[in-house]
């Protein structure tokens, strides 16, 4: 025999018994840190906004407030999902104007500007009118005499010429990662009924 070879001793059971232990508390060290990880890595990425779950069925009906200094949207909106919608003046959301290009402007902070009627909720499933502010100078008074559709086209009008690059509004609620989209009012007067 060639003494330059050594010759290994077979490894004690108690010596083998602690290999295996060792690399099985290693290999579960291992699954867990990437398994924590994988977690962390996921919550440290926003998922996406929900542009479903609360939906305006319809453009507004609008109207003038008692004052004559803010132009009242009345939007309906439907929840689709499974829990209630609930905001408030304390809630963390922002109200952005969407241009007709798409671009975002905002976030509305000041109330003078566009404000929602607050508390809004809206149950699972349900429907809910909602009430958007939109103040603003110099809307048009209403004459004596002057019928509600001619009154109404003057109000469009109006809104219209003001407002005339914006296509809505959208209201981001960063705890339930809700988009809800609020279309501007309709351009086109009510199609009258025919009786």
């Amino acid at each position: 025999m060639d003494p330059s070879i050594s010759q290994e001793k077979p490894l004690s059971p108690w010596k083998r018994l602690a290999v295996i232990a060792l690399s099985g508390g290693a290999g579960f060290a291992l699954a867990a840190a990437a398994i924590i990880g994988g977690v962390l890595w996921y919550k440290s990425h926003p998922r996406p906004w929900d542009t479903t779950a609360i939906v305006a069925v319809k453009p507004p009906g609008f109207g003038v407030s008692d004052d004559g200094k803010t132009i009242v949207l009345a939007y309906t909106l439907e929840n689709n999902g499974k829990q209630d919608f609930h905001i408030d003046a304390a809630s963390p959301i922002q109200i952005f104007e969407r241009t007709k290009d798409g671009t975002l402007i905002g976030p509305m902070r000041d109330t003078s500007v566009l404000s929602i009627h607050y508390p809004v909720v809206i149950p699972a499933g349900q429907k809910t009118a909602v009430l958007v502010f939109l103040p603003m100078n110099d809307i048009p008074i209403r004459n004596t005499g002057e019928p509600d559709d001619g009154y109404h086209e003057r109000i469009r009008n109006f809104i219209e010429k003001q407002n005339s690059g914006i296509s809505g509004f959208v209201v981001f609620d960063s705890v339930d990662r809700y988009e809800v989209d609020l279309p501007k009012w309709s351009t086109a007067p009510p199609q009258k009924q025919i009786r």
